[in-house]
């Protein structure tokens, strides 16, 4: 087993893990993710890169995932990874306490929610008054203890539970980089 501080350059990238001891990690727990299926796209493109896709049927956000790299097994465990990526992030998470930023609970007037980037932006005020579901959070470089949104953590948005209205909360909008192919700690909180 390489240790996992000892980067290693592989074809294309550099990694902890050889793919072949990741992919001997994964493929066991593929059912506990919901992945049924993982398959080779090699001949659906014309470029010659190795491309794979995983399936997840029951997904709340998307089913499939692809994974491209130089070789074949760097392709099929970044399709997993990421797979497994989107259903972590699908999960439910704690929630402790729910309310608009800066009013008890949760009371965080320190969480930007006017610059947090979303799908329908709205005025500062607006955004502020929005009552959601808020977790703590800690911050990687200061180590602080902060409130923060829980749609902002998770890939999906649920309404808050309660009488629906006509107007729904502005949906975070996130970034497309994921924690795909990271197998420590030290690689999840740089990306």
């Amino acid at each position: 087993m390489v240790s996992a501080d000892a980067p290693q350059a592989l074809p294309g990238t550099v990694r902890v893990r050889p793919p072949e001891e990741t992919w001997v990690v994964l493929a066991d727990r593929l059912p506990q993710y919901g992945i049924t299926r993982v398959a080779d796209l090699r001949g659906l493109e014309v470029i010659g890169l190795p491309v794979w896709t995983a399936i997840r049927p029951p997904a709340r956000t998307l089913t499939t995932s692809q994974g491209k790299g130089a070789i074949g097994l760097l392709a099929k465990v970044s399709a997993v990874m990421e797979t497994i990526e989107l259903w972590h992030a699908e999960q439910p998470l704690p929630v402790t306490g729910r309310g608009p930023a800066g009013v008890r609970p949760p009371r965080s007037p320190h969480c930007p929610v006017a610059e947090l980037p979303l799908h329908n932006p709205s005025p500062a005020r607006a955004l502020a008054q929005i009552v959601r579901d808020w977790m703590c959070g800690t911050g990687l470089i200061t180590g602080a203890k902060q409130m923060l949104p829980v749609d902002l953590v998770r890939r999906r948005y649920s309404a808050p539970h309660g009488p629906r209205t006509c107007c729904a909360p502005p949906v975070p909008a996130w970034p497309a980089e994921t924690l795909v192919m990271r197998h420590c700690y030290t690689h999840c909180s740089l990306g």
